[in-house]
């Protein structure tokens, strides 16, 4: 065999293995992307219906008036404090936002803590990379968009699988895009926030008629949470398809009126719960909420042990307290 062959059949065995090697790291990282656990916010509507993963990718979207930001700005609060858990959060905020001053000066009341914020054109791959090149927790990096320009979505988005691509398989990133009135494709979980639920009280004014999350069937979800996800989800969706501008005051309303429909508005109601970053302005004190208490709450309502508890107990509270 001439030299020529000998170095042509040598670079194509490199070759093979290079590709090889790029074939099995980007699957390691994928399955462990896949494999990683579900992510407790301790909020209980989205921890019970659109569960979160840790290394996925979430859209939060709704009506202008719904929430939708604030709920983004919640959820990075409970992940830069969380518990258990130890995320670097970063912010991406469009610079093109209409109201771009009063968005960076919330963020900022919202979030002291928070180091990396940044009011940028575009969200590059390089970006994302060097935010990933220093030492980041075990649980990885939290990132953030804000903005309501899709193209700025479509971009951060893109940025985000790039990196994704070649990312160390011990590096998560989980990405959240926080944006009003469109829902891009391509998310994990998808959080719809609706004007007239926010407008009856319920924060998170989640729309669960309009919102998914393909983690709800993860196996480290216990059945009876599972179980409880699905009775409470159909009682609330009924509820949300019904609701209209002032229907929880209403004592006509056929939810409040008749006893067999009354837990299922029940329900929604403990749906809502305080924000950590509007204790300042409701007063009402904010927690995490654990599996246990948040499944113990929804099943005791819908099995009607609540039946003449009054309204206000059981909206915007953490837990259940006894019922006198």
């Amino acid at each position: 065999m001439n030299p020529a062959t000998v170095l042509f059949v040598i670079a194509a065995c490199l070759i093979t293995l290079g590709i090889l090697w790029f074939i099995a790291r980007t699957f390691k990282a994928y399955r462990s992307r896949r494999n990683s656990p579900v992510l407790k916010t301790g909020l209980k509507a989205i921890d019970l219906f659109t569960p979160l993963r840790i290394g996925g990718d979430v859209l939060i979207s709704g009506d202008k008036g719904s929430g939708c930001k604030l709920l983004g700005t919640e959820i990075a609060f409970r992940l830069l404090n969380h518990p258990r858990r130890k995320f670097r959060v970063v912010c991406y905020v469009d610079e093109k936002l209409a109201d771009i001053d009063a968005q960076v000066a919330e963020l900022k009341e919202s979030l002291p803590t928070l180091n990396d914020r940044y009011v940028v054109s575009v969200v590059t791959a390089s970006d994302l990379q060097g935010h990933l090149s220093r030492d980041i927790p075990d649980d990885g990096v939290a990132i953030f968009a804000v903005s309501t320009n899709e193209r700025f979505v479509h971009f951060f988005h893109e940025a985000v699988r790039t990196v994704r691509e070649s990312l160390d398989a011990s590096k998560i990133l989980t990405c959240f895009v926080v944006t009003e009135s469109f829902v891009p494709p391509g998310f994990d979980v998808t959080i719809i926030t609706s004007q007239i639920v926010a407008k009856e009280g319920i924060y998170p004014a989640l729309d669960l008629n309009a919102s998914s999350s393909s983690v709800s069937s993860h196996t480290t979800i216990a059945s009876t949470q599972r179980h409880v996800t699905k009775s409470a989800g159909e009682a609330i969706k009924n509820v949300q398809a019904n609701l209209y501008p002032g229907a929880l005051a209403n004592p006509n309303w056929v939810f409040n009126r008749e006893e067999g429909k009354r837990a299922a508005v029940q329900a929604l109601r403990f749906m809502s719960q305080p924000y950590f970053v509007a204790e300042p302005y409701t007063g009402k004190t904010a927690a995490y909420v654990s599996d246990k208490e948040l499944v113990k709450g929804f099943q005791t309502i819908l099995s009607g042990k609540f039946m003449d508890a009054k309204p206000q107990s059981l909206q915007f509270v953490n837990a259940l307290t006894p019922h006198r």
